[in-house]
This record gives C-alpha cells, sequence and structure tokens, in this order.
C-alpha cells in the first residue's frame, strides 16, 4: 500500500513458518521410526537470525514493494506487547540430531511465499 512502517533494528529472531516446522518434523518422525533420533529437547527454527528490520526489508525486496522501513530502536516503539530484544534460538543440537544444516529464514520465507502462490 506505500505505507511507510517501522520496525525494531534491535529485536533479532527467526521468522519460522508452519511449513518449515511441518517438512522437518516429517524428517524427525521418520528418523525415529528408524531408531535414528534421539528423544529430547530441541529448538527448531531457521538457521542465522536476523532483526525484525532486516526481515521486512527483505520482503520489501521480494514482493518488489514501494514501501519504505524505518529502522528504530525497541524503546521508541509505542506498543502493548512488550517484546524481548532477543528471541534467537540456538539449532546446534537439532541441526547435529538431524545430521543436516537448517535453511536460513530467507530460504524459509522465500520457499513459502512461493508455495503460497502455487496453491492460489
Amino acid at each position: 500500500q506505500k505505507k511507510d512502517i517501522s520496525l525494531p533494528l534491535d529485536q533479532f529472531g527467526s521468522p519460522t513458518s508452519a511449513k518449515f516446522i511441518s517438512d522437518n518434523l516429517k524428517n524427525i518422525i521418520n528418523l525415529y521410526k528408524k531408531n535414528k533420533f534421539k528423544l529430547g529437547i530441541y529448538n527448531l527454527a531457521p538457521s542465522k537470525p536476523s532483526s525484525r528490520y532486516d526481515v521486512g526489508q527483505y520482503l520489501l525486496k521480494i514482493l518488489n514493494s514501494k514501501s519504505n522501513i524505518k529502522g528504530i530502536r525497541t524503546k521508541s516503539l509505542i506498543s502493548l506487547a512488550r517484546r524481548p530484544t532477543n528471541s534467537k534460538l540456538s539449532t546446534i543440537k537439532i541441526e547435529k540430531a538431524l545430521k543436516y544444516k537448517l535453511i536460513s529464514w530467507k530460504q524459509d520465507l522465500s520457499n513459502n511465499l512461493k508455495w503460497k502462490k502455487e496453491k492460489v
């Protein structure tokens, strides 16, 4: 809609799609059935966390949007919801158990948007 928006430069995490979770859970279940996955507590999220600002910039780029994003600090936000500045998850343990590197949030986001376009 060509509106300018503000996003935090200092809030970090990894956007995670339901498709990312379901695809990886399917792999985990298959490995578990073959006794090749040890039960435990794991973090599951795309690799390489990023700021909300960087995620917004990436979305503008892949959607060819004319909107502008202004980077701001969390303390400048006017919001009822309090958000942590660091919600990054370590995926080292699950990557070791799966024996593969999880895709980045950029790849997940691109895959998910492409998948949604194909479904429509």
